[in-house]
């Protein structure tokens, strides 16, 4: 890496780009600094656009895939009448998937929980725990979901609760065997705050911001089984928050989730306003929709356990 910031990476148009360029990970180092783990969850899965290259290689359809594994040019065309997301149209939605996998056995009711076609195949292999563009985006890192591999921990999102916002980890992981998966065996002891709500309300107080991010941008999203009224509540913790990014996505959101009878209520929220403007406007908000599930001592001691590290924009 020190190399390639000294003297350029050495690649010349047709040239092998693998022979002269590494892809930055978690661990990547320059001077014995390891600048870009922030970058990346703890499992190396990429935190922010920009990496879904490396989400890719993380993958086991590419580690293991058929003629050479998954690349890129298999579900994106650079030069396709497609250019949102480049996506190819023979790669659409399932079809990114049913062009390896047999389409019988991923909606078979014995597999998949029997999610049918409540949830996509990227909802669960490729969740959204990507921030990029002022949005949740798919991760390109193609996983098994194992939310029994988080229980206790605070520092990374799981496909599970991101759509079961209402539930924990220890629900999910003990679902598992009753939806025809494998028996996750013995769970992990959950933190004593875990039993003071979900997964993604806990992330939407006492995450780091990507965190609180991608915890709002769970709650917006039309296919969540809780009823609109209660995220409506929750995303009003959201309002104040001390990072102007985090008050923008719960100001779009609540935008996203209001009834039109009640957008008028949420305009008046500027989110970059002065807090003399903004407070003001988000108590009428939190008063006319509810508030958050927490009790002040325990919304207390979880903004005191939040990571304050700024969100690294890697575009």
């Amino acid at each position: 890496m020190a190399a390639v910031l000294r003297e350029g990476d050495g690649f010349l148009p047709g040239t092998d780009l693998a022979a002269v360029s590494r892809p930055i990970f978690r661990d990547a180092t320059v001077g014995g600094e390891a600048l870009f783990a922030e970058r990346f969850w703890p499992d190396g899965t990429p935190r922010l656009s920009a990496y879904e290259y490396q989400g890719l290689l993380l993958s086991p359809c590419h580690q293991d895939g058929r003629e050479g594994g998954l690349g890129c040019d298999d579900c994106h065309a650079m030069h396709g009448d497609r250019p949102d997301m480049q996506v190819r149209r023979d790669r659409a939605g399932a079809k990114a998937c049913t062009s390896c996998h047999v389409l019988e056995d991923l909606s078979s009711g014995t597999r998949h929980g029997g999610h049918g076609e409540t949830v996509t195949c990227q909802g669960c292999h490729t969740p959204r725990i990507t921030y990029g563009l002022l949005e949740g985006m798919i991760g390109h890192r193609i996983a098994v979901p194992r939310p029994q591999a988080w229980i206790g921990r605070h520092d990374q999102p799981d496909a599970c609760t991101q759509c079961h916002v209402d539930r924990s980890r220890t629900w999910a992981a003990e679902a598992l065997p009753r939806l025809g998966f494998p028996d996750p065996g013995p769970l992990p002891p959950p933190a004593p705050d875990e039993a003071w709500g979900s997964r993604v309300q806990l992330d939407l107080v006492g995450g780091d911001p990507l965190q609180r991010v991608l915890a709002i941008h769970a709650l917006t999203r039309p296919e969540v089984p809780v009823a609109v009224a209660l995220r409506r509540a929750w995303i009003t913790d959201a309002l104040d928050d001390e990072y102007p990014a985090v008050r923008w996505f719960a100001w779009r959101a609540l935008r996203q989730l209001a009834q039109p009878e009640q957008a008028a209520r949420v305009d008046a929220y500027d989110p970059h306003a002065d807090p003399e403007r903004r407070v003001p406007a988000a108590d009428a908000l939190r008063a006319a929709f509810g508030g958050g599930p927490f009790s002040p001592e325990q919304r207390e001691a979880l903004e005191a356990r939040r990571e304050r590290t700024v969100l690294w924009i890697g575009e």
